[in-house]
């Protein structure tokens, strides 16, 4: 389904975060694809992502996050954990792009402020679509 271009606001910066560097490449290509934003940096582990969020100024700390829960060393809670402490955090939607049907990761995620969706993977452009028109209007998205 190809979707009308619609006056919906790009964001300036996008985060991905997953340990697999093929879903970070589409999940970019997707975001590209849907206008969703105007730069996409992917980090592929949470040490990574902490590194980079530490060191961007507040002009370019990310406007929306997409979180893997499922990853080595470090997974996703590690990383919300973390994320907590961080100063600019308020600035950053999430959104947890996850292949896990744990019905306790969804009621966990519930926990986190700041996480404004909770989504399946694969990304699409319908799929972001629908992100950022409910994140908007709408403090909370779980499921499609």
């Amino acid at each position: 389904m190809i979707l009308p271009d619609l006056l919906l606001d790009k964001f300036k910066n996008v985060l991905l975060i997953d340990d697999d560097d093929i879903v970070n490449s589409i999940n970019k290509v997707m975001i590209d694809h849907a206008k969703f934003a105007e730069k996409v940096t992917a980090k592929t582990s949470v040490d990574a992502a902490m590194e980079y969020l530490s060191s961007v100024d507040s002009e370019s700390f990310p406007d929306v996050i997409f979180l893997d829960l499922d990853m080595p060393v470090k997974n996703g809670w590690d990383f919300l954990e973390e994320f907590k402490n961080l100063e600019g955090r308020n600035r950053a939607k999430l959104v947890v792009l996850t292949s896990s049907i744990s019905t306790k990761d969804e009621t966990r995620a519930k926990e986190f402020d700041e996480i404004v969706a909770y989504v399946p993977k694969p990304l699409s452009p319908e799929l972001i679509h629908q992100i950022h028109v409910k994140h908007i209007g709408s403090p909370f998205l779980f499921g499609k």
